[in-house]
């Protein structure tokens, strides 16, 4: 109960800012999204094993959760992947690809009760690594009009934002923007391609992660 009244309290506030705020500032790297073959674990039928996962982690793993921080974000990033949620890495920045038709309630920026198991992930690996820097950027499909799309990208990536800051994460820290078809990583000509596009993404900074 005292989650979701900070929760109400944080996005009530964000509205406010909203609509005083101008054109955010661009944070957002593109070129996000990478083939599957980079991202830890493959399916999302069960929790893959530590040995799985260091089997396939990329060159970048290693180096990102160095020390005594591998074993906590391992453990984290196995579950995230259990709960839909991928880490895929792309150049300099390390994102986490969230799927909206699970994690948020259909055409809304409403997120979903039944999986707040998978955001408390996301938290947790925004709080073992809090001297990064965070873009929360939200996408749709090509269904409806740009104002629409542009406007539900926007409201989803702000109650992630609102999410976070209300579990106790630095808002200084986080951007949020939203860019409605932009950016498509798939077809919207297939219904899984479709689904593919809508999501938000989560893109923490892995340069700075040295600082550990």
């Amino acid at each position: 109960a005292i989650m979701i009244q900070k929760l109400i309290t944080a996005m009530f506030t964000l509205a406010i800012l909203s609509g005083c705020s101008t054109t955010p500032k661009t944070d957002f790297q593109k070129k996000s999204y990478v083939a599957p073959s980079s991202a830890i674990g493959t399916t999302t039928d069960s929790i893959p094993s530590e040995t799985d996962v260091q089997a396939e982690q990329p060159s970048w793993f290693n180096t990102l959760f160095a020390g005594n921080h591998f074993d906590k974000s391992a453990a984290t990033i196995r579950h995230l992947h259990y709960h839909g949620i991928q880490v895929i890495q792309y150049g300099d920045t390390v994102t986490l690809y969230i799927p909206t038709d699970r994690y948020y309630i259909f055409d809304t920026a409403t997120l979903c009760e039944t999986q707040y198991a998978g955001l408390r992930l996301v938290r947790q690996l925004v709080e073992e690594h809090p001297n990064t820097s965070i873009t929360i950027a939200g996408f749709t499909d090509d269904v409806g009009s740009d104002n629409h799309k542009h406007r539900l990208s926007v409201d989803r990536a702000q109650a992630l934002l609102g999410y976070l800051w209300a579990s106790g994460v630095d808002i200084n820290r986080i951007i949020a923007e939203g860019y409605g078809e932009q950016y498509d990583i798939a077809s919207n000509r297939t219904v899984h391609g479709s689904k593919m596009n809508r999501r938000v993404e989560v893109q923490l900074k892995p340069q700075l992660f040295a600082e550990f």
